[in-house]
């Protein structure tokens, strides 16, 4: 693994497969960290989800390091269009993004998402547009987490309705 920054002297790099593997884990109880989340679902390995192919999942993936423990992980991959007003274009989706309880709140998920969009600038939609796409709960509980991807130039533009709760899917464009 190459380091590609550092975030508050926490080395950032790319989720290659080998590293997936040896820390699926830890990977797996960062996103049981998120609320709503069925624990033990998450499977950094998975190619497929739902139907949908995960297109490039360890070329767009970051992680960030202390020292030998993964404390952040934004997870995305190329999502092909579907026949659905939320995903109707190929974009950038973000699957997961994660801070460990104990590292929060010192702008790791905002610095992440900087080197992200910088590291993935060259990803492009019609007309050299850059688009990526996250999914968040609507629940009044979780408008901390809305406000914070609103503050990254994320917009709302549409919902996805689940069997115990709305998601809202929320967009940027480069």
């Amino acid at each position: 693994m190459k380091e590609i920054a550092k975030i508050n002297n926490f080395s950032v790099y790319f989720l290659d497969e080998e590293t997936a593997k040896k820390y699926s884990a830890e990977i797996s109880a960062l996103a049981d960290e998120i609320p709503m989340n069925e624990k033990g679902y998450f499977n950094i390995m998975a190619k497929e989800k739902d139907g949908r192919i995960l297109h490039e999942k360890f070329k767009h993936s970051l992680i960030v390091f202390d020292k030998e423990k993964i404390i952040a992980s934004l997870i995305s991959y190329e999502r092909e269009h579907e026949q659905n007003e939320n995903y109707k274009e190929n974009l950038l989706y973000i699957s997961m993004l994660s801070v460990h309880p104990d590292y929060r709140r010192h702008g790791l998920a905002r610095n992440l998402f900087k080197i992200f969009f910088e590291n993935n600038k060259d990803f492009f939609y019609l007309k050299g547009k850059v688009k990526y796409a996250i999914q968040t709960n609507s629940a009044d509980w979780n408008k901390h987490v809305r406000d914070f991807y609103k503050s990254l130039g994320f917009k709302q533009v549409g919902t996805k309705d689940y069997d115990n709760h709305t998601d809202m899917v929320l967009k940027k464009s480069l």
